[in-house]
């Protein structure tokens, strides 16, 4: 399991003492933090993945293969779209088999809209204020999905972050809008220089046929 500390034991050759005796050394791997786990397609094939009887049988745990074979037939019962009835199965697998739901993706998601370096160009005091505050409530939480997940309704509801965040899109919105008439009116340019040099090309040789 995710939350357990894997013990390697590595048998060392036989040490230069006079019992000749065979020491064993433990090193221990600490759990891999949520936030840095593999960042699963969806919900739903995450939960495939760590409710899977299959995970509790080395080493064995009779408890948990059957909760776990509990879950995993609800799971398959369950839509891949049913984002409620998911959550209440994640829940389930946290208390129950003591899983750790990835949070790499959210986490990464949030730390980059968060971040107060995104509102210093144009400078706004107040979003980079609240930007700084959830962004160190976002490193806090990096490992918890549920409080992670509440977090993020609070962030995408903040008045001052979103209202940056519209001006900005309404900006680059201008900025591609005037980009592209001035493509058009680049185009139009050529063109006219191309009908131009043809009317003029056209006019020399009328001129030189009545020469001829």
């Amino acid at each position: 399991m995710e939350d357990e500390n894997i013990i390697w034991r590595e048998m060392s050759g036989r040490q230069s003492s006079p019992t000749n005796s065979v020491q064993e050394v433990e090193i221990a791997f600490p759990p891999v933090e949520p936030c840095q786990m593999k960042a699963y397609k969806s919900l739903y094939e995450e939960l495939q993945d760590k409710c899977n009887p299959q995970k509790f049988m080395s080493p064995y745990n009779k408890e948990k293969v059957d909760m776990a074979n509990r879950l995993y037939k609800q799971l398959l019962d369950t839509s891949e779209s049913s984002t409620t009835a998911l959550k209440e199965i994640r829940g389930q697998a946290i208390q129950q088999l003591g899983v750790q739901i990835s949070t790499k993706k959210l986490y990464q998601k949030l730390l980059k809209y968060c971040n107060p370096e995104n509102f210093m160009n144009p400078y706004d005091f107040e979003a980079v204020q609240k930007a700084n505050e959830y962004y160190a409530l976002v490193e806090e939480y990096r490992n918890d999905v549920g409080k992670l997940e509440r977090l993020e309704g609070e962030i995408m509801r903040d008045v001052a972050l979103r209202n940056y965040y519209h001006l900005e899109r309404e900006k680059r919105e201008r900025l591609r809008k005037a980009q592209e008439e001035n493509e058009k009116e680049e185009g139009r340019k050529i063109i006219i220089g191309v009908v131009i040099i043809l009317f003029v090309f056209m006019l020399l040789c009328l001129i030189l046929q009545s020469y001829a």
